[in-house]
């Protein structure tokens, strides 16, 4: 089996949020650049894992928040910890460390990932980060739950 990863990051023009605030893993480095421009690997590997945090702009410090968890993700996966819900217990464990006093006290951000090994993907999601399955037709399909405020009142 062999999967293709293709991944690109841009800032935007907002000047309220001069930093960028999001990071994403491409399964091989962790980036939190301005731009990155749309590049791409294939692998063989039998086991592929890519993340995606998306720092919330308006808490303090959102690039470190969205950096913070990426770095604690990547690490726990290379300790041979399980994709499930005790490793992001961990993680949210790591950045309430890092961040949770003084200054950087609120710095939040969401995450979305997905390990795939085989033909079988499992998906992890913290707020409002979606991940889709784009079928050969181009058909998209929402994996994730989106969890916000107004989700519950949307999806009744």
């Amino acid at each position: 089996m062999s999967y293709t990863v293709g991944f690109t990051q841009h800032h935007g023009k907002n000047k309220q949020f001069p930093k960028q605030q999001d990071c994403l893993w491409n399964g091989q480095e962790i980036f939190q650049k301005n731009d990155v421009p749309p590049s791409g690997y294939v692998t063989r590997r039998p086991l592929l894992s890519v993340a995606v945090a998306d720092g919330v702009g308006m808490s303090p410090f959102s690039e470190k928040a969205s950096r913070a968890v990426l770095t604690s993700l990547v690490t726990e996966l290379g300790k041979g910890a399980d994709f499930d819900r005790h490793v992001l217990r961990r993680v949210h464990g790591h950045l309430c460390d890092v961040l949770a006093k003084g200054k950087t006290f609120g710095s939040a951000t969401t995450l979305a990932a997905v390990q795939c090994l085989a033909k079988c993907c499992t998906v992890l999601n913290v707020g409002d980060s979606r991940v889709y399955q784009i079928s050969e037709s181009s058909q998209w399909i929402q994996l994730s739950h989106d969890h916000t405020l107004i989700n519950p009142p949307l999806t009744k």
